[in-house]
């Protein structure tokens, strides 16, 4: 479920503490304002960012190549995938007495607190947090293996056929349209979910959980262990989760979401899918690593990746 929340975050904005995610962005960031409306989802919030900064502001490597590879396929800027800049301002002084430009650009900050789904259960809460981790292992890690595996330089021994090419530029062109420019992601699970340990390990124990080596009859023993549950839980939340910074995807920069869909946009959105999925067909040694970084489990309700008391409330649930 998605719930558009309409309340302003000033708190944010005058603290600017997301200044350092937005530089990776944006190297001169100044300051940003949040938008007044944000995506609350069961497992993270969203929300797009007007970032100000200065002209002489250089985006990221990544989006720099995308924008040179949108103008190689002769998009140039009429390409919506390129970021836009929505305003400038006056200029001001910099450090050399010279007058530079005060931009402002829309970005989109994907963003899951650990402290936020502390009232889940802990598989509940393991879930949660491994979406997060396979979504930025994703883009880091599988999105420029599947970009390399269709480009061709491995798959083909006549570099002269040109239909070849033809092929492999238009796969390696049509993979690169579906993924959003990605300017930054990252997580920090240490202490709840060790980096080895496989997405669709439900049964993984709670890590707030004191082994003491027996159990305490004693009621007030009882309320203590529970009280430093808490404290234990509380402590280890604390800055956990992560974060990912994307390009806009709003109506300004040529996107939008709708409902219902008519049956033409939803066969695209269905070939895009079906794209995406099969960049990786036949490559046994890809689709190895792809199910140990991310998950040997497809989609999010997988049975193997549910809560086990889901499974064993199934019959009765569905009887109710």
């Amino acid at each position: 479920m998605i719930i558009i929340d309409s309340c302003f975050h000033p708190a944010a904005t005058i603290s600017q503490e997301l200044l350092p995610i937005l530089s990776h962005a944006l190297p001169s960031v100044i300051s940003y304002t949040l938008p007044s409306e944000r995506v609350v989802q069961g497992n993270a919030e969203g929300s797009r960012i007007v970032a100000r900064h200065s002209s002489s502001s250089t985006l990221s490597e990544g989006t720099l190549d995308t924008i040179e590879d949108a103008i190689t396929r002769g998009k140039g800027d009429d390409d919506p995938r390129l970021p836009v800049t929505a305003s400038r301002e006056e200029g001001r002084e910099n450090d050399n007495n010279s007058s530079e430009t005060i931009e402002e650009t829309e970005l989109f900050l994907k963003r899951v607190a650990a402290s936020s789904y502390a009232h889940k259960s802990w598989t509940d809460m393991r879930r949660t947090l491994v979406y997060l981790r396979t979504e930025v292992r994703f883009y880091n890690e599988i999105a420029p293996l599947l970009l390399a595996a269709n480009d061709g330089s491995n798959n083909h021994d006549n570099d002269d056929d040109d239909d070849d090419e033809d092929d492999v530029a238009t796969r390696t062109t049509t993979l690169r349209n579906h993924l959003p420019v990605v300017h930054h992601a990252d997580y920090d699970l240490t202490g709840l979910i060790p980096e080895d340990c496989p997405t669709t390990d439900a049964e993984q124990a709670s890590p707030f959980l004191k082994n003491n080596g027996g159990d305490n009859n004693n009621n007030d023993d009882a309320i203590d262990d529970d009280n430093d549950m808490e404290l234990r839980k509380n402590r280890l939340l604390q800055n956990k989760g992560g974060h990912i910074l994307l390009q806009s995807l709003s109506p300004s920069h040529g996107y939008f979401q709708d409902s219902p869909l008519s049956p033409f946009q939803s066969s695209k959105c269905l070939a895009a899918v079906a794209e995406l999925h099969a960049s990786a067909w036949g490559d046994e040694g890809l689709l190895r690593t792809i199910g140990d970084r991310l998950s040997t489990a497809g989609g999010s309700y997988q049975l193997s990746f549910r809560n086990p008391r889901e499974l064993r409330e199934l019959v009765e649930s569905w009887d109710g």
